[in-house]
């Protein structure tokens, strides 16, 4: 039964974080669009992670490291690193 609940926490945790992760891309993308414009919005989708790191800093930068957005960031990074561990020792664990 412990196996079950455990399988189903690391699901969740994983879920969770894709979830988190689309919405952060999203929210990128519409924070490109509203600087500069539909075609850099554009190229941001196609561009996950180099897009975030970008925009991060400029944001960052800007408006100082604790706006939303990279709060929102760096939550999304430390529970995509978490559910990623937690994965890996569920699936080591069950060896």
């Amino acid at each position: 039964m412990s196996k079950k609940i455990g399988s189903v926490i690391v699901a969740l945790l994983c879920i969770t974080a894709s979830v988190f992760c689309v919405v952060m891309h999203v929210w990128t993308i519409i924070i490109a669009y509203s600087a500069s414009g539909w075609l850099i919005a554009v190229a941001v989708m196609f561009f996950p992670v180099l897009s975030e790191l970008y925009w991060f800093f400029r944001q960052g930068f800007s408006f100082g490291f604790g706006v939303p957005y990279c709060v929102s960031l760096i939550s999304c990074l430390i529970l995509f690193c978490v559910a990623s561990v937690a994965a890996i020792v569920y699936t080591e664990s069950r060896k």
